[in-house]
């Protein structure tokens, strides 16, 4: 986590529990805000994590020839993101 993210404050309301009608307000920072809504870290389906990658690699590689000046051949010139 960067530092700008730790420094972040968040104004909310908190309640004592679901019947308690009077809010009271709280700063909280970013990391205990995102504590509190999501504990955990979500499942990622691990088929997603791969195509996400390779999907990652085909934009980095078209980058890399973009600032080089190349010229895009093979799949990479018919690709999409191209």
């Amino acid at each position: 986590m960067s530092d700008g993210a730790a420094s972040l404050h968040v104004e909310v309301s908190r309640f004592k529990d679901a019947r308690d009608v009077l809010p009271r307000p709280a700063r909280l920072s970013w990391p205990a805000l995102v504590e509190l809504v999501a504990p955990q870290r979500p499942p990622v389906r691990t088929d997603l994590i791969a195509a996400e990658t390779r999907r990652l690699r085909v934009v980095e590689q078209a980058t890399r020839l973009l600032l080089d000046g190349g010229e895009a051949t093979g799949w990479l010139g018919d690709h999409p993101t191209w």
